[in-house]
């Protein structure tokens, strides 16, 4: 049986309105796109530019992930806290 190739003309077209939120297709939970808006929201950044902030974060632990026992130093003036990197 010959497979048939689907052509993007075949599926209808969103018209987003102005006042949509633009959702991502990262086929993320509710729950976390949820968290993600409000955090943009809390630091006054779009959502695009915290989802970039949270990738960029990601890659830079991404090569200790699997690793463990690995901890990341935060260090913010005289206080400095340790963060537990969790293994997937």
């Amino acid at each position: 049986m010959p497979v048939r190739k689907a052509s993007l003309r075949e599926f209808p077209k969103y018209e987003r309105k102005p006042s949509d939120p633009f959702r991502y297709n990262f086929l993320l939970s509710t729950r976390l796109y949820d968290r993600l808006v409000a955090c943009a929201d809390n630091y006054g950044m779009t959502t695009s530019g915290m989802l970039k902030l949270m990738i960029n974060l990601g890659l830079v632990l991404l090569p200790y992930v699997k690793k463990p026992g690995v901890t990341v130093l935060v260090k913010d003036g005289d206080i400095q806290r340790e963060i537990i990197v969790p293994m997937p």
